[in-house]
């Protein structure tokens, strides 16, 4: 009889490993799930990092095409204000001789008239 009572608690105390090793796969699988799920959370985090990575990528390129284009604007404003110097020079210049032919426009109409009984 004691040999069937030891059976019996040797069936009972494996029938309760039995039970929680189940118990211990169910909690592994659920763990797997979640281990899982936060894999594809951070290949979803990652494929946006590379995504803002190129992004920054591209606006670095832009920066360095805009920087260029502001360099040549530059450039050509120091151009523009050059001639538009040249241009007042030329100006008053044209003005002065405007004015000296003027004058010598006017002396000639006195001689004329000087000259003309």
């Amino acid at each position: 009889m004691e040999i069937e009572k030891v059976l019996q608690q040797q069936q009972e105390l494996l029938a309760q490993l039995i039970q929680m090793v189940a118990e211990n796969n169910q909690k592994m699988t659920k763990m797997d799930q979640r281990l899982d799920s936060m894999d594809q959370r951070l290949d979803s985090v990652d494929q946006k990092l590379d995504s803002v990575d190129q992004r920054l990528g591209q606006v670095e390129q832009q920066t360095i095409k805009i920087d260029t284009i502001e360099h040549k604007l530059d450039k050509m404003s120091g151009r523009l204000e050059e001639y538009r110097d040249d241009l007042y020079s030329q100006r008053r210049y044209m003005t002065g001789m405007e004015a000296d032919l003027n004058q010598i426009f006017r002396r000639i109409e006195k001689l004329e008239e000087h000259i003309q009984p």
